[in-house]
């Protein structure tokens, strides 16, 4: 009987320990981008993709910019600029923005991400793409590829490239404060490995 209850505590906090690992595994980042196009005129479309093998989404909010219409989405991604857009690396996806050149055009996107590497040889980096184009998307403006690139790498952080200097990128991650869940997880977790400690001291 004693084994079999012993075995139960261990099972127990196997599960807890095993809960909370897998909700720490998830990491906000939060990051503010501008791009000024004084540079530019007429019409174009800002360009917005996720794409990755980790699991992971992007969400885009408080847009602001000259804008017409409502955004063009393909694969996964949903939602619409003038509101809030999402993304998740279940497949390719793109988000399209008609927009008027000449001014500046912001936006905040929110990151989650499994922090954990998927093992060696396995790319397991997200990406996320700002890029402008021109009406018909047969060539990029301001930048011969993709404007600007927010690389999320389990272990290494995140980076930062652009082709060009219309971006300006502010990190707005804020530190996280665990639920009142995770504290009541964590007292749990503790418990268990008190009352096993105490049964195998007996």
């Amino acid at each position: 009987m004693t084994n079999l209850t012993s075995l139960l505590s261990r099972l127990a906090l196997a599960l807890t320990l095993a809960t909370g690992a897998g909700a720490a595994l998830a990491v906000p980042a939060s990051y503010h981008v501008s791009i000024a196009t004084s540079t530019l005129s007429g019409d174009g479309y800002l360009d917005l993709a996720l794409a990755g093998f980790s699991p992971a989404t992007a969400v885009v909010s408080n847009f602001t910019g000259s804008a017409s219409g409502a955004s063009i989405t393909s694969g996964t991604a949903s939602g619409d600029l003038s509101t809030t857009a999402a993304f998740d690396t279940s497949d390719v996806n793109y988000l399209d923005q008609l927009v008027h050149f000449g001014g500046v055009f912001s936006l905040d996107v929110l990151f989650d991400y499994a922090s954990a590497s998927m093992g060696a040889g396995v790319d397991d980096s997200v990406a996320f793409a700002l890029s402008l184009y021109n009406t018909d998307f047969s060539a990029y403006l301001g930048a011969g590829g993709a404007l600007a690139t927010i690389t999320l790498t389990p272990g290494l952080g995140t980076s930062f490239t652009t082709d060009g200097a219309l971006v300006t990128l502010a990190d707005t991650t804020a530190t996280a404060v665990p639920e009142p869940s995770a504290w009541l997880l964590m007292a749990t977790g503790l418990l268990f490995v008190s009352a096993v400690s105490r049964r195998r001291s007996r």
